[in-house]
């Protein structure tokens, strides 16, 4: 029995052995094919492969990429120097990939709130700039109404929120002593200079800053229609025909200058006739003006649009109306005092007479 059992361990070690060579031999086998030995080992799915055939064609069944997942997990068993080497690389990588970003991100943020910061101090800007149109200076315009009440001058001013009060560009120079007036001219009788149509409206208005020592004021208007009508805007838009004979209209024609005495009715306006040799603040004394001057040139010829323009040398009215109602009342008080003093008189004089009278008879 003793040799027998020797020979059945020593053929069941035998087989054992076969089987672990067998199975190694199929370990080894390509896992795509079937038929040759591996060569390759995937990296992601850790498939053996004989050939490069075999290999794409793996890939292209599995799916797979061909490539090591980096981040995956790796147990301690299995670390190994190439795998340390492997994820330094991969932190190395990552973080020069990152670091560029957040520095233009931080740059970018840099420059964003640049942005922010100058949008801001834009839109203060423009608010403040455009409050400063809107909203009146307080001490600015008080001290053009004093200087204007100093010269014998009525000078009324509108709500900050209307467009004759925002274009009022009137100032006073304190070290000179004097106001610069913005005027309005009506010019009647001429063609539009900036207009671009064929009609020829009958009135142009033109507006512009004059001292109130300037002398000469038909002067002024000639010379700024030349100046306009000369400039590249007017030729521009007009002919040079019609440039050239609204030029010379302009400095031949002879103007009759008004000014509207304010208050005055609506229906019935009253103006004043300017002589054209006066200065402005002769011109403006004693009269009643809502923030600026506005002047009416009408030529001489013209006969009936004078006729529209009635003149008077009346320039504040009420105010006569007033000084003469006062001067009735004092009038009549004086009047009623000089009756009160003749009769007591009276009294005093009867009554002497009856004492007088009394004495002699006792």
């Amino acid at each position: 029995m003793g040799p027998v059992d020797s020979s059945a361990a020593n053929h069941s070690e035998t087989s054992s052995d076969n089987n672990n060579i067998e199975s190694s031999n199929n370990f080894r086998l390509c896992q795509e094919c079937q038929l040759q030995s591996s060569v390759y080992q995937c990296p992601a799915c850790q498939l053996r492969t004989c050939s490069l055939v075999c290999c794409q064609a793996h890939k292209k069944r599995t799916r797979c990429s061909g490539k090591r997942q980096r981040s995956e997990f790796l147990p301690l068993c299995r670390m190994s120097d190439q795998s340390l080497r492997s994820d330094y690389f991969f932190l190395e990588e990552v973080l020069n990939q990152v670091m560029p970003r957040a520095r233009k991100v931080a740059k970018l943020a840099e420059t964003q709130n640049d942005i922010n910061d100058n949008n801001k101090r834009t839109l203060h800007n423009q608010r403040r700039v455009s409050h400063s149109k809107t909203t009146p200076n307080p001490k600015k315009s008080r001290r053009l109404v004093q200087q204007a009440q100093q010269r014998n001058i009525t000078l009324q001013l509108l709500p900050p929120f209307m467009e004759r009060h925002t274009k009022n560009t009137s100032w006073y120079c304190g070290p000179r002593d004097m106001i610069t007036w913005k005027v309005e001219w009506v010019l009647f009788g001429l063609s539009n200079i900036q207009s671009t149509t064929t009609s020829i409206p009958t009135t142009t208005t033109i507006e512009f800053n004059i001292s109130e020592n300037d002398t000469n004021l038909v002067d002024q208007i000639r010379n700024k229609t030349v100046s306009m009508m000369s400039s590249p805007d007017s030729t521009s838009t007009t002919t040079e025909a019609t440039t050239a004979t609204t030029t010379t209209t302009t400095t031949t024609i002879e103007w009759c200058l008004f000014l509207k005495r304010l208050p005055s009715p609506a229906n019935q306006p009253r103006y004043i006739e300017i002589l054209p040799q006066q200065s402005l603040r002769t011109v403006l004394e004693g009269m009643t003006i809502v923030e600026h001057p506005t002047i009416y040139c009408v030529p001489k010829n013209d006969t009936q649009l004078l006729n529209n323009f009635p003149t008077t040398e009346q320039r504040l009215i009420v105010e006569e109306q007033e000084n003469e109602e006062e001067a009735e009342e004092e009038q009549s008080q004086t009047g009623t005092n000089d009756n009160c003093h003749t009769t007591t008189n009276q009294c005093d004089a009867t009554l002497t007479n009856t004492t007088v009278a009394t004495t002699t008879v006792s």
